[in-house]
């Protein structure tokens, strides 16, 4: 290689070099923003993880509660059932009876 190759080499790879800085430069501002926002993030979960998770607990006591007293219900409705059913059966044996 003479002199103007390397010259023209050298060139190139300080075009190359500084291309790659430039690119380093502007992901390091996107880096930055996205910091921010993580940071801002963690910030407003600080401030209400405590009220948010008071209220995610009283609604669960609530979902609770209520699944209790459906249960509660359903199991009452299985003994009117129970009564139904025997009623009809009662009902048939008065009928064949006859």
């Amino acid at each position: 290689m003479n002199n103007e190759e390397l010259s023209l080499n050298i060139i190139l790879i300080n075009k190359k070099l500084d291309e790659i800085l430039e690119f380093l430069n502007l992901q390091d501002k996107e880096y930055k923003k996205m910091s921010n926002h993580i940071d801002f993030i963690e910030g407003l979960y600080n401030k209400i993880k405590h009220p948010f998770n008071y209220i995610m607990s009283s609604v669960s006591n609530i979902i609770k509660r209520d699944t209790i007293e459906d249960i509660e219900d359903i199991e009452d409705i299985e003994d009117i059932e129970d009564i139904e059913d025997n009623e009809n059966k009662y009902l048939l044996q008065q009928l064949e009876e006859k």
